[in-house]
């Protein structure tokens, strides 16, 4: 079996600094405040960019990828600690709702950082490089694909804030997340009202049966030869109601019942 080479070596001591780091960061942190904030993070960046600006690779080329990757790393560390600074004198409002533009470098740095790393294997150096690219072209080159992903970021988020900020409920986007099918105002308004149209009028727009209804039928089978003697709903019915003055589906009383 083969020994550990530089680069494993290496990236080892990364994973290492990372995890004892963000330990000392994470239990300073455990009783702070919404203003207090840590330094310690924006240093681990520092030192993961240096250790990647210095880590030598197998061609001049891919060495100057990271680097570039390295740089970004550093940059965006420093950008942070100056951030971190301003906001806990007071410099920067951490209670704005609009970011400070300050506040944005060092997100794009970090940004950058991604996309020079992911650019940064093995196979798109090569390819790169036998095309005869050099460092300023590819830099820059993925530097402009930083520009558009951190563009597309921000538009989505000012986009949904936008959204979600207009006092038109019509436009207003749905807060609740039951996987329900979700309707305008208007539609709902609309559906409403052709439900309310549908429904046969009574002379009262509340009532939707008339029990009067019943009290004809119940009439006319009494006209047929039915046994009037059994049921008596008709006449006390409407006597009721003349003597109350309710409305036709209010209530409905039986009246007496006669037997042989």
């Amino acid at each position: 079996a083969h020994g550990w080479s530089h680069k494993d070596l290496q990236h080892t001591s990364l994973g290492v600094i990372w995890f004892c780091g963000g330990l000392l960061s994470t239990y300073m942190l455990r009783r702070a405040g919404p203003r207090q904030r840590s330094l310690f993070p924006s240093i681990i960046l520092v030192f993961t960019g240096c250790a990647m600006a210095a880590h030598e690779q197998s061609s001049e080329f891919s060495t100057r990828v990271h680097f570039v990757f390295g740089l970004s790393l550093v940059l965006a560390g420093l950008t942070r600690c100056i951030e971190i600074m301003l906001l806990t004198t007071g410099l920067i409002s951490a209670d704005s709702k609009e970011p400070n533009p300050f506040q944005y470098i060092p997100v794009f740095f970090l940004c950058h950082s991604g996309v020079a790393f992911m650019s940064a294997n093995a196979e798109s150096v090569a390819a790169i490089g036998n095309m005869g690219i050099d460092i300023g072209t590819f830099s820059l080159g993925y530097l402009s694909v930083s520009f558009l992903l951190f563009f597309y970021a921000y538009f989505m988020m000012q986009l949904y804030s936008e959204l979600g900020a207009r006092p038109d409920k019509e436009m207003a986007l749905p807060t609740a997340s039951d996987g329900m099918v979700y309707q305008t105002v208007g539609q709902q308004d609309a559906e409403v009202s052709a439900v309310a149209d549908s429904i046969p009028a009574h002379g009262d727009s509340h009532v939707l049966f008339d029990a009067n209804d019943d009290d004809d039928d119940d009439s006319e089978y009494g006209n047929e030869g039915h046994d009037a003697q059994t049921l008596g709903f008709g006449a006390s019915t409407r006597h009721a109601r003349a003597s109350r003055g309710s409305r036709p589906s209010d209530d409905i009383e039986l009246g007496s019942l006669h037997t042989n």
